[in-house]
């Protein structure tokens, strides 16, 4: 196994223990009655008329995705709340919250990424969406939940009609770097003669347990985010159904040193993750290495984005991101916290946005 540098991190990463049995079966009282409708937890059974209610409201997706997103989640079964028209039985109202591994410092909370949020094109605008939110909130395993999400400029307003999020963060900054022909050479010149000549880049397939202590080393802080366990990873990206995704990891002779993930579609890669000590040569080699990635599958730009305290910011910026006001909002909603604040309270990766 590959050594990760120091076996006495504490554990925060999330278990795969599932509690959707316990969900999808605890009692809820005082629902609201509404004569047209019936709200109700989904039970995996009904994942299909799911994935084809979300397909006349999105348009079609493969199913292979919609499986893996479901129900292949290493952290557990997708938790849906459905909306039913009584007369006829269809569904005609859903929303996802896909288990996520969410943490403030060293307390692991009960993580939630919410998405696919629709209402069939006949009943919008007609209380669907506030019944199904009412409903949900009487769950008694609600207030335990820490669920966070994303909207863009133009459905921030629904994700704040819809009562999916207590707080709403942003925009969220991103960060731009065009690859022009010769770059990389430039950029090891910039960094410095030997910057990453005492560490070996190398590809790597499936993640294992050696990369959750660099995982808690270097990404752990105070406050809230999101600690990708090598299973979740593995799920994440390397069985990702559709989408390519490179994973890249630094090594200091034997000793794994942090990782990388992008994810190279188009004219633009996205940096999925970056994973090393802030400001180290491991941190550089990464980012480098990422590029060439990019270059090497024909992208003409690199993206990121997160929080503005992100730990890696100065090293972008230093290998020439151009840092620029996001499009992005995060909606967040956990109601054992008072308040989250602001982004400044966050440290999350593009592999925290929306899961597709």
């Amino acid at each position: 196994m590959t050594k990760s540098g120091d076996p006495s991190i504490g554990r925060v990463l999330p278990s795969a223990h599932d509690r959707f049995e316990e969900w999808l079966h605890t009692p809820v009282s005082d629902l609201p009655n509404d004569p047209r409708f019936e709200v109700r937890r989904a039970d995996p059974a009904e994942f299909d008329g799911i994935f084809d209610l979300l397909d006349i409201v999105f348009g079609a997706r493969p199913r292979t995705v919609y499986d893996w997103l479901y129900r292949r989640n290493p952290l557990g079964l997708a938790r849906c709340w459905v909306v039913a028209e009584r007369q006829s039985g269809r569904l005609v109202g859903t929303g996802a919250r896909w288990p996520w591994p969410i943490a403030r410092g060293g307390e692991a909370l009960d993580g939630r990424m919410v998405g696919d949020v629709a209402i069939a094109p006949e009943w919008q605008r007609q209380g669907v969406a506030e019944l199904r939110t009412q409903t949900r909130l009487r769950h008694p395993m609600t207030p335990r939940e820490a669920t966070l999400g994303w909207s863009n400029e133009h459905s921030v307003a629904r994700s704040l009609r819809y009562g999916l999020a207590a707080e709403l963060l942003g925009p969220v900054a991103e960060g731009l770097l065009q690859l022009r022909s010769g770059w990389i050479a430039r950029l090891l010149s910039r960094l410095g003669h030997g910057a990453g000549s005492a560490l070996r880049i190398e590809d790597v397939s499936r993640f294992d347990d050696a990369f959750d202590p660099v995982t808690e080393r270097c990404m752990s802080w105070d406050e809230f985010w999101c600690p990708h366990a090598a299973g979740f990873l593995n799920w994440r990206y390397a069985d990702h159904p559709t989408r390519g995704y490179r994973s890249l990891a630094a090594f200091s002779g034997d000793t794994l040193a942090g990782y990388a993930v992008v994810r190279a579609e188009g004219r633009t890669a996205l940096l999925m993750e970056l994973v090393a000590p802030a400001g180290s040569r491991a941190a550089r080699a990464l980012v480098a290495a990422a590029c060439d990635a990019a270059v090497e599958a024909g992208c003409r730009w690199v993206a990121f984005h997160a929080p503005p305290r992100f730990r890696h910011w100065p090293l972008l910026r230093a290998m020439g991101f151009a840092e620029r006001e996001g499009r992005r909002y995060m909606f967040v909603d956990i109601p054992s916290v008072t308040s989250t604040g602001d982004l400044d309270h966050w440290q999350l990766v593009p592999g925290d946005a929306d899961a597709d």
